[in-house]
């Protein structure tokens, strides 16, 4: 099972990189199921315009899954 919920409200995310105004965020539930029993993760995921992804961070809820995080670390702009 897959649910995504997107964020209707811009969020300004602040990390080294500095800040990055009017973010969206995305909230994903991902759930699977096997023999070893079911896992289920909140994934949240924050994209700037023109850039993507600054900032995910995956939650275990329930299962064996392990907290995963990334954040945007080198990035330029051309055009």
């Amino acid at each position: 099972m897959f649910a995504v919920n997107i964020v209707d409200t811009l969020e300004d995310i602040t990390t080294e990189m500095g800040t990055f105004y009017d973010c969206v965020r995305i909230t994903a539930t991902l759930q699977d199921s096997s023999l070893l029993g079911k896992n289920v993760v909140e994934s949240n995921i924050w994209f700037a315009d023109s850039i993507g992804v600054i900032i995910r961070h995956d939650v275990p809820v329930l299962g064996t899954g392990k907290e995963y995080y990334e954040e945007l670390i080198d990035y330029s702009i051309e055009g």
